[in-house]
């Protein structure tokens, strides 16, 4: 399922050939089966013993429910020894101690380190501090939220890509092949509906490569980063394309109605970024909000994804809690594509 050579770090999903996110997909169904199949008892899993005696740390500055819950779960599902919380009223992190001094003595003491930072800037000064053996995965920052984006990529594969009698955990399961995984992709419109935060950068710099198109509606005055979008000219991609043609695939407009026509899978996000809620603004976003009306706009099949938290006005509750909605299926990969990732950067071998 692993083919792909990994990078030293998972900054950001540029860091991940367009080979790799497939196979990260992939091998994250396949850890769902294997989990979810046997519930009460510890899974069958190949890679059990391979992370026997090695640490994970987890470098918090941001409040988290799902990344610290599923990181924790998935370190110790696949048999490793500890993982440390690292909040902030845990250490000297900005109370005296650089974080270059704190990068230094982590290095040293742990096999890996998942960092939720404000600034991506410290991200990258975690990382050129770090010993070649010892990956830093980013697990939030202003500009990125890779492991959210991957969560969605494997939702968007088994709720479209498998039949309900072969899904994950259930007896007829079947793995689908790299190739039936990027047929899911190829033609698939994708439509962003809010602010243009972490969550929709990530997105943009997966989804064009592996063939999907995405709509962007913001509110006039919240513009996707340009810098963010110019990084698709210079990434690979599946099929060969790259530069011009993969920026084309990605549509920005201030019409949530525009966006949304025709759409295949409908996303948003709270409207307010971690740490930054006394400074929204909900009146900028009017006529934002996901309801049964701008569903109308998608294909009739379309799903709906939401990473969480809900805060409330950016969905409603006919959506949120409808049929359309995916919500669990994408909060419950959060866990499995960690496994994937913690495989594939740790070289722990293939299940």
């Amino acid at each position: 399922m692993l083919q792909t050579p990994a990078p030293r770090h998972l900054l950001s999903l540029a860091d991940v050939p367009a080979a790799a996110l497939i196979e990260l997909v992939q091998l994250s169904l396949w850890f769902k089966h294997q989990v979810v199949s046997h519930p009460t008892t510890p899974p069958p899993l190949a890679t059990i013993d391979r992370l026997r005696g090695r640490t994970l740390a987890l470098l918090f500055t941001k409040k988290s429910t799902r990344t610290r819950l599923s990181a924790e779960t998935a370190w110790a599902k696949l048999g490793g020894a500890h993982t440390v919380f690292l909040g902030s009223n845990d250490i000297h992190l900005g109370k005296g101690e650089s974080l270059h001094d704190t990068a230094v003595v982590l290095g040293s003491m742990v096999d890996a380190l998942l960092a939720r930072v404000h600034a991506h800037a410290d991200l990258e000064t975690l990382a050129a501090q770090m010993p070649p053996h010892v990956p830093v995965i980013n697990a939030l920052s202003d500009r990125f939220h890779p492991l959210q984006a991957l969560a969605d990529l494997a939702t968007l594969v088994e709720m479209r890509g498998c039949s309900p009698a072969q899904r994950p955990g259930a007896d007829a399961f079947v793995l689908p092949s790299v190739d039936a995984i990027a047929a899911v992709f190829d033609g698939l419109q994708v439509a962003w509906v809010g602010d243009a935060n972490n969550v929709v950068n990530s997105l943009a710099l997966a989804l064009p490569r592996l063939g999907a198109g995405v709509r962007i509606a913001t509110p006039r005055g919240i513009e996707m980063d340009a810098d963010v979008l110019d990084r698709l000219r210079h990434v690979d991609a599946v099929g060969g394309h790259a530069g011009a043609a993969l920026r084309a695939r990605v549509v920005e407009s201030h019409s949530p109605q525009e966006a949304v026509s025709g759409a295949d899978v409908v996303v948003t996000d709270t409207w307010t970024s971690m740490g930054h809620e006394d400074g929204a603004d909900e009146a900028r976003f009017a006529g934002f909000t996901v309801d049964a009306d701008l569903m109308a706009h998608a294909n009739p099949d379309a799903g709906f994804l939401h990473c969480l938290p809900r805060k409330g006005a950016e969905v409603s509750d006919a959506v949120f809690y409808g049929p359309q909605s995916w919500v669990w299926t994408e909060a419950q990969y959060r866990q499995f594509t960690k496994m994937a990732v913690f495989t594939w950067l740790m070289g722990i071998g293939r299940p």
